[in-house]
């Protein structure tokens, strides 16, 4: 069985540039699997870019803590404007991303 170069990336919380970054780092050092530790989305960079970027790179995610916030909130009570601006920037197969998570 030949080996295989994974990388392990964790917290983007929506930063787009970052993760480009480390994307491109990464396809230099000829990563064969990248593994996302979650937490993907969620933050007031650029949720939907970030989403785009992942969706193109498909790595093997999981659900973040932060994740599962975006997914779970509905408590009106509790205003959150970066959550609700997170929410306003993704589209329905964002959402259907996240809510596939494991």
């Amino acid at each position: 069985m030949a080996e295989k170069t994974i990388a392990v990336i964790s917290d983007i919380h929506g930063n787009s540039w970052a993760l480009q970054a480390v994307l491109d780092d990464l396809k230099k050092r000829n990563v064969d699997v990248i593994f996302n530790l979650g937490d993907s989305l969620y933050g007031p960079l650029d949720p939907a870019g970030t989403f785009q970027l992942l969706r193109k790179q498909d790595p093997v995610s999981i659900s973040g803590n932060e994740d599962r916030l975006i997914v779970e909130y509905v408590d009106s009570r509790n205003k959150n404007s970066t959550i609700e601006y997170v929410i306003s920037e993704l589209g329905t197969e964002a959402f259907r991303w996240l809510r596939s998570l494991p």
